[in-house]
């Protein structure tokens, strides 16, 4: 009977996303959402299999120079840690996939493993949830704020056990693997960075309540490219209409371009497009990915605006 009346949510709110969105229409879903989730708490596969930090569940499989191919299976026990090769005195990235995301050698996350060992010395962590990230979202997106929790364990063990400093830790998540950097930056003192590459949540329909959705005070620096808005005009970094994973090969080649991907401050799109940002006689830039650095004197949530091209490697930049 439970899980026939937990069907009947979904069904429900999957009506309403495909209908014309009315304010009213929004309160509702937003409501319902809320419904279902409480409802999702005794759903089968958070009590009977949650998530944890072992290789039956969330796995950390980190590569370094020395294993660039084949994955150390790392955890956060002493034994099982030790066997790995991680190297406290370089940084550590973590790459944390998103919604109903698969891990494949060939993926987009491996190739971004691969640019950056290629670029320097690093403890590459690809994070695997996919045992967590399917449909409903609702129940991927309630298993993220759990697997947050769980990295953030994991970042602690490091700090404590490896002597490494969150400072040289830089959390990398796509989808509804920012907002899982996002819970994992708020429970981990002094993360240096968080990159969100197009954060999930069924932007207009589904609002993330703020205790799961990446912020800006998660991590000393949180810089986050969106490509996947819905915008009227022809496409660029901040607001297009793009395929959901090209924000990853941005990023990618943002790592291994000599051209780089500069972007302008504007209030929105439109004055970007008319050349309307302020100072209009010397606009204030930042580079966009992998070289995107803290520049001081701007406002929390400043927005940056750039063009790309069509095909690899994308920057329209100056080389």
């Amino acid at each position: 009977m439970k899980s026939n009346f937990l069907i009947g949510i979904l069904v429900t709110i999957s009506n309403l996303i495909l209908s014309e969105p009315e304010p009213l229409d929004l309160e509702l879903l937003e409501a319902g959402v809320d419904y279902g989730v409480d409802a999702l708490k005794d759903y089968p596969q958070i009590p009977f299999n949650p998530p944890k930090n072992n290789n039956n569940s969330i796995q950390y499989m980190l590569y370094t120079d020395q294993r660039r191919n084949v994955p150390c299976y790392i955890e956060p026990y002493t034994d099982q840690f030790d066997k790995c090769s991680f190297n406290p005195n370089h940084e550590t990235k973590f790459l944390i996939h998103g919604y109903v995301a698969i891990l494949a050698p060939d993926d987009r996350f491996n190739d971004i493993k691969k640019v950056l060992l290629d670029y320097g010395s690093y403890n590459v962590i690809i994070v695997n949830w996919t045992m967590y990230n399917n449909f409903p979202f609702v129940l991927a997106y309630r298993n993220a704020r759990i697997v947050g929790i769980k990295v953030a364990e994991f970042m602690k063990f490091t700090v404590n056990h490896a002597r490494a400093s969150p400072e040289t830790f830089h959390c990398i998540g796509h989808s509804l693997g920012s907002h899982v950097c996002g819970q994992a930056g708020r429970l981990t003192s002094n993360l240096g960075r968080i990159t969100g590459l197009d954060p999930g949540g069924i932007s207009k329909f589904l609002r993330l309540k703020p205790n799961i959705r990446l912020r800006y005070k998660d991590a000393n620096y949180v810089d986050v490219i969106h490509t996947s808005d819905i915008f009227s005009v022809q496409t660029s970094i901040d607001e297009g209409l793009c395929n959901h994973y090209i924000v990853l090969s941005y990023f990618k080649y943002s790592i291994m371009n000599n051209c780089r991907f500069i972007a302008t401050k504007c209030g929105n799109f439109l004055s970007y497009k008319q050349n309307q940002c302020s100072p209009f006689d010397h606009p204030i830039t930042a580079e966009m990915g992998f070289r995107s650095k803290k520049m001081t004197g701007l406002p929390p949530k400043s927005k940056f605006f750039l063009e790309t091209l069509e095909f690899p490697p994308y920057c329209k930049g100056e080389k």
